[in-house]
């Protein structure tokens, strides 16, 4: 997890895909599409010479069969084109009848790395065919979106709605504050860091280390707000029925455990109430012997939950630096800050306040926003595998048990 947050934002750059809107039956035409050249995905492929984190596979024996599809004055074509042209959608750049691999897509977005196909008679009885260029593109890295003809020919105004609404344009890009390499390396380039996609860096004293330009240093203060549990009586707990509390003892290196289980069913006294716990939640074990590594991101599986004295909960000022928080905790320096700061000997512990001292790189709001909608899906793809994984346990346990039932009264 470290290499999250080191590497930066590059490794995140998932594919979304869309499938086609519902448009009127119509007979399709015009959409010419070019067949791939000596083989496909990679015969006649060579690397166009632009910048690393721009490049894309290109073929440039299709150069002459590009300029005579942007000739060909498909209406469809020439409509939206007519929309997203000279920068009039989102401020973004698009090009027409793009050599991508051994393909021609009919519009490319390269400041969101999207793909536009405008489905016509080309795509007629060649499912196959599509689904493999498809592939290929995503493998890039690329966002496939595919509008019917008709529905440009009849609906242009709601085609552009429903671009202007897509995921994939979300993150306009087109702003110099936004246009972070991070945000627009195709997937060849993963596992390559900010620095190395051509981000530039700046030298900061405080850290003493290098930074992106543009990005500012703060605390956890500046982003997260803070909240310990409440002290439960430990004599009324149950084990039984009631909420679920969770305890120091819960909380372990980067999430929690649950062998032990107390639970609270009387009434909240104090500020207790307050205390409920909401997903994503980010909980930090406060003493302890592995105080600094102890903490994790509540699951909404787990919920619902109170939380116990001796824990703190943080949460984001602004829901969308709450993931980027998350992943800081990756980073070896937290662990590190928390020892040269706790108190006590024999139990280590550290205060709300010293947590939210510690030392951040905050992006921008652009970046953060993009970087928490891909980090969300992550850590609900987590969650979720963990969940199963919990049933399926569950499941195997129940067997088992009657299974020896079975064998002792037979």
């Amino acid at each position: 997890m470290q290499a999250i947050y080191k590497q930066w934002f590059v490794d995140f750059e998932f594919p979304v895909d869309s499938p086609p809107m519902e448009g009127w039956q119509a007979k399709p035409d015009g959409v010419v599409n070019s067949p791939p050249v000596e083989g496909c995905p990679t015969g006649g492929v060579v690397k166009r010479d632009t910048k690393a984190y721009r490049s894309l596979p290109y073929n440039p024996k299709l150069k002459d069969r590009a300029k005579a599809l942007r000739k060909t004055g498909v209406l469809s074509e020439v409509l939206f084109w007519q929309q997203v042209h000279k920068k009039k959608f989102k401020e973004l750049d698009f090009d027409r009848q793009k050599i991508i691999g051994n393909y021609i897509v009919d519009f490319y977005c390269p400041n969101l790395n999207v793909v536009v196909e405008i489905d016509g008679s080309s795509h007629d009885n060649k499912q196959e065919y599509d689904a493999e260029r498809d592939a290929y593109l995503k493998g890039l890295g690329l966002i496939v979106i595919h509008i019917k003809d008709i529905d440009v020919k009849r609906n242009l105004q709601g085609v552009m709605d429903y671009l202007r609404e897509h995921e994939a344009f979300q993150m306009d890009c087109g702003h110099a504050e936004n246009n972070h390499p991070a945000l627009r390396a195709p997937l060849q380039r993963r596992g390559i860091g900010y620095k190395s996609c051509g981000g530039k860096m700046v030298w900061n004293d405080e850290l003493d280390q290098e930074i992106p330009k543009g990005w500012e240093v703060g605390t956890l203060k500046d982003i997260l707000t803070l909240f310990s549990g409440y002290s439960f009586k430990g004599e009324e707990y149950s084990f039984d029925e009631g909420i679920t509390v969770v305890r120091g003892e819960n909380v372990t290196e980067q999430g929690f455990r649950w062998d032990t289980h107390k639970k609270w069913n009387n009434k909240l006294p104090g500020r207790s109430k307050d205390c409920f716990l909401k997903p994503y939640d980010i909980i930090v074990g406060m003493d302890g012997s592995k105080v600094g590594k102890n903490w994790g991101i509540v699951s909404k599986f787990q919920l619902p939950l109170l939380l116990a004295q001796r824990i703190s909960c943080l949460r984001s000022i602004d829901n969308y630096f709450q993931t980027y928080a998350y992943y800081s905790f990756f980073e070896q320096r937290f662990e590190n800050y928390v020892h040269q700061v706790h108190t006590g000997t024999s139990v280590p512990h550290i205060s709300g306040d010293q947590i939210l001292d510690f030392s951040i790189i905050k992006p921008n709001h652009a970046i953060t926003k993009y970087f928490n909608k891909i980090a969300l899906k992550i850590i609900d793809k987590s969650h979720q595998v963990i969940e199963e994984n919990q049933k399926l346990n569950d499941l195997l346990s129940i067997f088992l048990s009657k299974m020896t039932k079975a064998e002792a009264t037979a």
